[in-house]
């Protein structure tokens, strides 16, 4: 498997010996691709701080002069005018949409991106249909009573020292938590992301030699040629240079050309060899 790795990084003109390989090695190849482009998230999921400073002043920032309708009173969360239905969404913290709401069924999160759910008796992560509770306001007395209605709130040093006590303690016992559940979420969208790039080199491969040969042996071709587009991600992760993707979508369009002239040229010498 190194060596067909090494071709396909290397050698395109090699590849072409794989054009007649069996689907289940192909998708092997493919798996080994997404392994590694994952590994590199995987690992700064692992080693982040998710609570900078930078974070703690984006945060403060994004609720400076809001106006959120809702309080918490008992330990619970409620609507200042009795509107149980009523959703305040905050979405000027990074990647997150920070949500208010007495019932968590009344917000529907997308699976772009973590909803954090300020909702009945406690706060919410949720991600799609799936949703984890990981603070109860009752087991903390700063919490169980306190009018977020008020922006003067907001602009309390008291408020956000206990907030970011809280999130870091929270932080702290649910990461392995939030490493799984992200690591799922962009596996999910490497498949994508390979699985469509590697369709759009086999259509245009098949848009170049037409008849001459068949589009899934050419999809299977298409699945070693996305090896540089892999590595360029991997870089483009680990230097922060998003740049390099689109060099990887380009190499791999050239190394897929490459690859399939070289199927046609012993495609054409095997049967010039039988006439």
């Amino acid at each position: 498997m190194f060596k067909k790795i090494s071709n396909s990084l290397l050698s395109p003109k090699e590849v072409a010996k794989y054009y007649h390989e069996s689907f289940w090695k192909t998708s092997l190849m493919f798996i080994i691709l997404l392994v590694i482009m994952m590994a590199p998230t995987v690992a700064i999921l692992s080693t982040s701080n998710f609570l900078t400073y930078e974070a703690k002043e984006e945060l403060k920032t994004a609720f400076l002069k809001e106006e959120v309708p809702f309080k918490i009173e008992n330990g619970n969360v409620k609507h200042i005018n009795g509107n149980s239905d009523e959703v305040y969404i905050n979405s000027k913290f990074g990647q997150y949409k920070i949500v208010f709401t007495e019932k968590i069924e009344n917000y529907q999160a997308s699976l772009e991106t973590v909803s954090i759910i300020l909702c009945n008796d406690g706060v919410y992560a949720k991600l799609g249909a799936t949703s984890h509770k990981f603070v109860k306001f009752s087991d903390y007395e700063y919490f169980k009573n306190i009018d977020l209605s008020n922006p003067e709130l907001f602009k309390e040093l008291t408020f956000w020292n206990n907030v970011f006590n809280v999130l870091e303690e929270q932080i702290k016992d649910n990461k392995p938590t939030y490493v799984i559940v992200y690591s799922i979420f962009y596996t999910f969208y490497g498949v994508f992301n390979l699985g469509f790039v590697c369709l759009m080199v086999a259509v245009f491969a098949k848009m170049r030699v037409m008849q001459a040969l068949k589009f899934w042996d050419l999809l299977k071709i298409s699945v070693y040629s996305l090896t540089p587009f892999v590595i360029c991600s991997v870089f483009s992760s680990l230097l922060g240079m998003g740049l390099l993707i689109y060099v990887g979508y380009i190499i791999s369009a050239i190394y897929s050309l490459i690859t399939i002239g070289e199927v046609l040229k012993n495609t054409y010498s095997v049967r010039r060899e039988g006439e």
